[in-house]
């Protein structure tokens, strides 16, 4: 979608978390901004509880940069 969009071909939504890249990487523009939107992310593994510390950090770490103001 970002493809097209950057082509002019029509447009895209794009996470603020990742916004300030796209526009960059694929030369979009912002058209309008929503700010009482919401988004999932989901850190998919087979262990119950994140038990290697790198994996830990960067959960916490992700977690704190998407969902603290």
């Amino acid at each position: 979608m970002e493809v097209a969009a950057a082509g002019d071909l029509g447009f895209t939504t794009v996470h603020t978390a990742v916004d300030q890249a796209a526009l960059k990487h694929y030369g979009l523009k912002v058209i309008a901004k929503v700010e009482e939107c919401g988004s999932d992310f989901y850190a998919i593994t087979d262990e119950r509880r994140v038990k290697n510390p790198v994996a830990a950090m960067i959960t916490e770490h992700a977690f704190t940069q998407l969902f603290t103001n």
